[in-house]
């Protein structure tokens, strides 16, 4: 007895793929993001550790500050005759400054000592470690510099990683699958670090593909692709969107001339 194989049938398939970026342009904004969540992670460092400073004149003849990470610790070395000043140096932003205690070395560098906060603080800093310099304070001595704030710590880091988590979906796509024998229209938008969002449409309910323009930040203007449904509801391929023109145009044609091959 003879089998014949059954053949398959190959369903006629057009796949129209949209991304709001280009690969090179998004790689680019996500890596300046991750640089920006990767500092403030470091700064939530800053807040969570505690720091003294350990100071020596016999003996070792040094100053050791000592940074305390939970259960790690740093410690890094100042021999007292490397030590040229110490100084308050102030830290200015767009809506603060801030001031910490430096150590002048001898080589010219500078090494910050305390967490950037208050003057006053800084400056009672300054005056006890200038104590020990100039022998009026007794040897050795451990003068607190920082306290650890936990609470500032956490708030930091989680709004970090919240922006690190949002900038993925930049990477955010739209795949529609055009099946022209049985007229539906598979929509798929990947949504890292989510999981893809997945809807099936029939092609008399899908109007026409429309650009949309919105306002962006300085001026700027955001396009975007949507899918007008019958019943006016509006799907759009993917939230947000760039500031390419050409990109979301090249898809409308693309979904537009293949919504008009299904109806012929």
């Amino acid at each position: 007895m003879s089998y014949r194989e059954a053949t398959p049938s190959n369903r006629a398939v057009e796949v129209v793929q949209y991304r709001p970026m280009g690969g090179v342009g998004g790689v680019a904004l996500v890596g300046f993001i991750f640089a920006a969540c990767l500092f403030m992670l470091f700064q939530s460092l800053t807040y969570a550790r505690s720091a003294r400073l350990e100071c020596e004149r016999e003996g070792a003849h040094a100053c050791v500050l000592v940074r305390e990470y939970g259960p790690f610790t740093t410690r890094r070395t100042f021999p007292l005759d490397g030590i040229r000043s110490v100084d308050v140096r102030a830290h200015s932003s767009k809506s603060s400054t801030t001031y910490s205690v430096d150590f002048t070395l001898s080589d010219g560098t500078r090494e910050q000592l305390s967490r950037s906060g208050k003057r006053p603080r800084a400056e009672l800093d300054r005056a006890v470690i200038a104590d020990f310099l100039e022998g009026r304070a007794a040897s050795p001595s451990t003068m607190p510099l920082d306290e650890p704030s936990p609470l500032a710590a956490l708030a930091m880091a989680a709004f970090a990683l919240g922006i690190g988590a949002v900038s993925l979906l930049l990477f955010g796509s739209a795949r529609l699958d055009f099946d022209l024998d049985r007229g539906t229209i598979r929509y798929t938008r990947h949504r890292l670090p989510l999981r893809p969002l997945r809807r099936t449409l029939r092609a008399e309910d899908v109007v026409r593909a429309r650009l949309t323009a919105r306002p962006g930040s300085k001026g700027s203007t955001i396009f975007g692709v949507s899918l007008d449904l019958r019943g006016g509801e509006e799907l759009p391929l993917v939230p947000g969107g760039g500031g390419n023109e050409s990109r979301p145009t090249t898809a409308v044609e693309h979904i537009n001339a293949v919504l008009a091959r299904m109806r012929e």
